[in-house]
């Protein structure tokens, strides 16, 4: 009987940890964010890195709507760039939401992930807005 109880506690246990990991998992990570790209800055280095090389930009995600993407990449700026100028939508997954408080808190930051897929996004409900 002890040992059964054991093991149901013990099955409780990592059912509760689960939940706890799938949890955090999923409130840093993003499936995929579709949008047009807006604002697609230069290849800027660091402030507190000299080696570590990054861009920004803005995605238009709705009508009204934008997030700022953040990538430490400087390959993927190509793609980027093409969807920019062309201003056709962009489909993107492999994000993680910007945990650190360095940037204004009031907007949504993103990190393109290394390993992120960028792609052309069909057709979005929303237009590209200047």
């Amino acid at each position: 009987m002890l040992l059964r109880n054991t093991l149901l506690t013990f099955a409780l246990f990592c059912t509760e940890i689960t939940k706890v990991t799938y949890s955090y998992i999923s409130s840093f990570f993003i499936a995929a964010v579709e949008g047009y790209i807006h604002l697609l800055s230069p290849i800027k280095k660091a402030a507190n890195s000299g080696n570590t090389n990054y861009f920004d930009c803005r995605l238009q995600t709705s009508n009204d709507e934008s997030v700022r993407l953040v990538c430490y990449s400087p390959k993927k700026r190509e793609s980027l760039q093409q969807a920019f100028a062309s201003q056709s939508p962009l489909k993107i997954v492999g994000t993680k939401k910007n945990s650190k408080k360095c940037f204004h808190t009031d907007n949504k930051d993103h990190c393109i992930c290394k390993h992120a897929r960028i792609t052309p996004a069909d057709h979005l409900s929303f237009p590209f807005n200047p």
